[in-house]
Formats: structure tokens, sequence, C-alpha cells
């Protein structure tokens, strides 16, 4: 693990070590955990943003049939890997 310098305000320095007192975990790990927290958040955001792009795309595009989007896209149809034995 690498370490990482940032400068935080006094206020949230201060809330930051208090509410770490109160959890019994350390400043650090409170910090860890809530930077965690807060980039799986974003990233979740950014998957839903794009999934609502691509579904107005969809919507709005000429493509008729998932089969078209699928040659769009060059995705050959296939057996399933199951019944390829």
């Amino acid at each position: 693990m690498q370490a990482v310098s940032i400068k935080l305000p006094d206020e949230l320095l201060g809330r930051s070590t208090r509410l770490a007192e109160s959890l019994e975990i350390t400043r650090s790990d409170l910090i860890r955990q809530a930077l965690e927290h807060e980039i799986i958040r974003q990233e979740k955001k950014l998957i839903q943003q794009k999934l609502r792009e691509a579904s107005k795309v969809l919507a709005s595009s000429e493509i008729e049939t998932w089969a078209e989007l699928d040659t769009d896209l060059g995705i050959d149809e296939e057996a399933p890997w199951w019944k390829t034995q």
C-alpha cells in the first residue's frame, strides 16, 4: 500500500477525527473507506449515464432488430458454448 498526502480543511479534519474515534477506527481507515465508497458510487453513476445515453441512441436509431445491431457491432451469431461439443 502506498502513502498519499492530502490537505483537508481544519473543519473536515476535525470531523473525520471525531467520527473515526467514535467508530473506533483510525482516521486513515475512515478516509480510505469513505474514498472507496465514493469512488464506487461515482463509477455506478457513470455507468448509469452511459446506459441512458446508449438507450437513447438505440431508441432513436434506424436499427430495427437486435440482429442488425449485432451485425453493426461485428458480433457473429454462434452456437452456445454448451452445444459446441
